[in-house]
């Protein structure tokens, strides 16, 4: 069972260069359809505007995303007259990759971008199936798995990839 941890939090440690428990990506149990809306509402309240693009990250990385994107929303909202528009976020080669347009002061563009770095960087550890650790596999689709994950894909290659994707937009 994964526990949840505040925007604040992740926020205060990574920009500390502080770990955040990565026993906190996992998805066992996740109903990970209102994560997924939720993200879609921190990035962007109306529907006509871009959103995160779902078919382009794994489901296993959904806490991980939701940590990030909440961290750099908080981040933002701490500074007045401030604006985030996320502009990329895609799976890229085993790394999740985040890209905002920041309206604010360089500090708050330094921060954002440390939190996404920070995000980046984890992803390569986390199970794009699972979010339990992972190791990078170039087999096939570059994507860090678990050993579970690795079986799965070999065992029932049907299941491996109907758990992978996120849930449709409601």
């Amino acid at each position: 069972m994964t526990h949840a941890v505040e925007p604040e939090q992740v926020a205060a440690s990574v920009l500390a260069g502080k770990p955040v428990d990565a026993k906190a990506f996992g998805i066992s149990g996740l109903d990970l359809q209102p994560v997924a809306d939720r993200i879609d509402r921190l990035i962007s309240p109306d529907p006509a505007k871009p959103r995160f693009m779902r078919e382009d990250i794994p489901a296993g990385w959904i806490r991980l995303l939701d940590m990030a994107v909440s961290a750099c929303c908080w981040r933002a909202a701490q500074q007045e007259g401030s604006a985030l528009t996320l502009i990329q976020c895609k799976e890229k080669f085993g790394e999740l990759r985040l890209l905002f347009d920041v309206v604010g002061t360089a500090e708050l563009k330094n921060d954002v971008t440390t939190i996404t770095t920070w995000a980046r960087t984890a992803s390569v550890g986390v199970c794009g199936l699972f979010g339990t650790p992972g190791r990078l596999m170039t087999d096939d689709w570059i994507i860090p798995l678990s050993e579970e994950a690795v079986d799965l894909r070999n065992c029932n290659p049907r299941e491996f990839q109907h758990r992978s994707r996120m849930p449709s937009r409601t």
